[in-house]
Parts: C-alpha cells; structure tokens; sequence
C-alpha cells in the first residue's frame, strides 16, 4: 500500500480541519470526526508496527482545540510565572537542543473501543493506534529553571498553550518534582524542526505521562501551590477518584496478527509494550488458551534500535520509550485468540481485565491485549 500526503484536499478529513493543519500527514490515518472539529486520527496498526520510531506523518493526532493560527505563533517567547523570585522571559529560538529524548506518547483514550458498553463512554472510539514511539530533541526543563528561582510554596507546573476554545487557553498541570526530573522543552521531531501540526515552535514533553500533558505551541510555564483550575485539568481527563490522567500504566498491545487475520502455519505473533518508566519492561507473556498457560516472548534490545546522529540520545530514554516483543510459533490450523501480559521489573503485571478501571470517559486502558485470528 502506498503512502500518500495531505497535500491536496480530502474528504475523509473534518471540513473544520484545515489542509494546511494537516500538512506532511499520511491520508491512511483514521479519523475520528469530533464535535468541535478538531483534529482527531488514529495510526493503523498495520503502518504502526512497521517502525521501531513512528514517522512522523504516522504520528497519530488529538487536540482539545483548534490549531491556532500561524500568526499566533510568531511571538518568540516563553513565559516563566508564578511562585518564581525571577519572572522570566526565554527566547524560544534560542534553547538548546543539546539532547534526543526517545519516549512514548498516548492519548488518555487509547483503548476506549474496548471499555464495556464503548459506545455509551464520551470521546472518540479509539483502538490501539492512539500512541507513537517518538524522537524529541530538546533540552531538559530543569537545564532551563533554575530551582534557586523557585519559591517554596510552589507544587505545580501548569503549562499553557496558544490553542483556545476561545475564551480560555488550554493548561494541563503536573507535580513540579516529577516536571523538574523528567520535564522536557522539545523543538525537534524525529530529526526535523517540531512543525506546527505537532505543537511547534516549542512543546512541553513529559515522557511517562500521558500525551494531553505534552502542551503544544507553549507559551507560559506558571508554578503555583496549586493544579490550574482550567476546564482542561479540571473538568476533563480525570478518573472517578477524581484523580488526573497523569501517569501510564503497564501496557502491551498485539500488532501481528491483526484482527480477524488469515495467517499461514508458521506464525509470528508481536506487539510492543510500555508504561510510565517507573520501572524496566521485564517480559511479555502470550496465551494462546485464554490465560490458562502462557509463553514468554522475546524482547527486542533497545540498543538495536536507529539512534539520531545529532542530538545524541539521552541515556533516559530506554526507561520512557517502548519495547518491541515477538515469538514465532508453528500453529495448526483454526481458529485462535491469542491475548498479551506485560509484566515490569518491579513485579507490576498488567490488567486481566481492563474493565476494572471502567470510567464514563473511557480513559487509561490498560487491559490484557485479546486478538482474534485464523490459521489456515
């Protein structure tokens, strides 16, 4: 199958969602129409698990708003406010890109499809290709923030982009600790200058967390005692405890077979896995009779991945990017589910039942993999 850009009109795509929004995207994305408008669209998986880094025009895509316009963009400046001795005023052009840092990126909604009752749950249907393995170069947010400059009280770091419904800017929060040790300013992607499709000039990321936390087009970083009271924080991406969609749980998905695949006797099922880097991908087990046995797979190193020639990769990255599986299996013919287990060095496994985490935004999806096929 051939891979085809977004630069000519389309009709799969939301007519609120501009062509030059979508610039350098591959038209095999699939689009989950949203209310607002905004730019929703799922990587197949058959183009996902081609590549140890996701290419960037394979790069799924989700924003709250729209994008904002260029002219929004020009303003060369971050912001740096709040419980600080020292505002400060940084010249975006001017941060360094001194490292690559290679991490996961999900959405929150990845796996919604799978919820019971999916089809009641708010937000788009989302399957398995809500994620990338991606490539950041930037600088390390606590290179930039001096803690010296920080008063005390502060416990927050609330991020804010130029993207807005309107009459609010979009802000997500996160523990100031954790935005000091992992907190990344990233200007490059996969390579390449961060386009404005995927939040540049500037994004926040946060590897480990889940994607709504890596604020696109940055303008402000505000430290404060408190999360920010926006919509964004508040009213969305939060579980019934009340707590926000911040950290991802232990994961793996099944890439091959795909559902409902016809295969011939000489199988190889894959996948990959991750979580929030708390702890190393230890192994990942398949069933082939619905959890009654299980056989360990085979983890791929993470040092036979392509390394960026400049930036060098940050030794940090093999916590936060995700690891591929496979096993090659000699099967007879029929009918077969095979399910996937990861289990991380910590003696964390993943959810049986993904169900148990049931919520009526269908967020952090982190059930055992189920995949139906045929051997013939």
């Amino acid at each position: 199958m051939t891979q085809n850009s977004l630069s000519e009109p389309s009709s799969m795509f939301h007519s609120r969602v501009s062509n030059e929004d979508l610039r350098g995207k591959s038209a095999q994305l699939i689009s989950h129409v949203e209310d607002e408008g905004t730019a929703v669209f799922e990587t197949p998986l058959e183009r996902l698990r081609e590549h140890a880094i996701t290419p960037t025009e394979l790069v799924f895509m989700r924003n709250s708003y729209a994008i904002p316009p260029l002219t929004d963009l020009l303003e060369d400046v971050l912001g740096v406010i709040g419980r600080v001795d020292f505002p400060l005023m940084l010249e975006i052009s001017q941060l360094r890109q001194d490292v690559t840092l290679e991490t996961v990126m999900q959405c929150a909604g990845n796996g919604r499809a799978f919820f019971r009752d999916a089809q009641t749950l708010c937000g788009s249907k989302w399957e398995r290709g809500g994620v990338a393995n991606v490539q950041f170069s930037g600088v390390w947010l606590r290179d930039v923030l001096s803690r010296d400059n920080i008063k005390p009280e502060a416990q927050f770091l609330t991020a804010r982009g130029h993207d807005s419904d309107g009459n609010t800017f979009y802000e997500k929060s996160v523990p100031l600790e954790d935005a000091l040790a992992y907190g990344f300013l990233a200007r490059g992607m996969n390579g390449e200058a961060l386009s404005r499709t995927h939040g540049g000039p500037l994004r926040l990321i946060m590897p480990g967390y889940f994607a709504t936390v890596n604020v696109k087009w940055l303008s402000s970083l505000i430290l404060s005692e408190f999360e920010s009271e926006n919509e964004a924080q508040q009213g969305r991406y939060r579980t019934p405890d009340g707590g926000a969609c911040w950290r991802m749980p232990l994961k793996s998905v099944v890439w091959s077979p795909l559902e409902g695949e016809t295969l011939t006797r000489k199988v190889v099922l894959s996948g990959a896995a991750w979580n929030d880097g708390s702890s190393a991908i230890e192994r990942v087990d398949i069933s082939l009779d619905r959890g009654e046995h299980w056989l360990e797979t085979v983890l791929e190193r993470f040092s036979e991945r392509p390394a960026p020639d400049w930036p060098p990769l940050d030794s940090e990255s093999e916590r936060f990017a995700w690891i591929r599986w496979s096993l090659n299996l000699g099967l007879k013919p029929g009918q077969y589910e095979v399910w996937s287990r990861a289990t991380d060095a910590a003696g964390n496994v993943q959810l049986l039942e993904g169900d148990e985490h049931w919520n009526p935004d269908g967020y952090e999806w982190s059930g055992v993999d189920r995949v139906c096929f045929t051997v013939g």
